[in-house]
């Protein structure tokens, strides 16, 4: 079974970090795969039996001479061993190459993932300083409104004193 670890954004591995977490992935994906492609899967007991039976079957009909709907390449299909019982160099081949692009699509991944880390640091960067140039403004608008409204209430004021 292949795992991945989900890093939090915040918590960013160091190089040494990525490059040991790559080769241990592909190891496992490695490991996984050939035990998935040279161990044959266990069938069960009655599995075991009917391919037995169907066997003797065969074997018998072929004893007899009678006559087979089936073509003869069936017969020796279910005798030759399946493409789990052994691994081939080609075999090998291509799961070596799946495993380096699966390495690459991951470093990939990797490298995207800290691209997008740094932009949502800069946005959130940015946002902040808007929002203190935004804070800045309007408590300077405020300022104004008030020393306006201070001095109509004067004027005002000074209107109605000398009237």
């Amino acid at each position: 079974m292949l795992r991945l670890t989900v890093l939090s954004y915040g918590n960013l591995p160091s190089m040494d970090t990525k490059l040991a977490l790559e080769a241990r992935i592909a190891l496992e994906a490695r490991i996984a795969l050939e035990a998935q492609l040279i161990v044959p899967k266990p069938i069960t007991r009655e599995a075991q039996q009917r391919l037995d039976e169907m066997r003797r079957l065969i074997s018998k009909r072929q004893q007899e001479g009678a006559s087979c709907s089936r073509s003869q390449s069936f017969v020796t299909e279910l005798s030759t061993p399946g493409p789990h019982a052994t691994l081939g160099a080609s075999g090998i081949g291509l799961l070596n190459e799946s495993i380096a692009d699966a390495v690459e699509i991951l470093a990939s991944a990797l490298s995207n993932h800290e691209t997008l880390h740094q932009s949502i640091t800069q946005v959130l960067s940015d946002f902040k300083e808007v929002k203190r140039t935004l804070l800045a403004d309007a408590t300077a608008e405020k300022e104004i409104m008030c020393e306006v409204g201070i001095m109509r209430y004067n004027s005002s004021m000074f209107q109605v004193s000398h009237a």
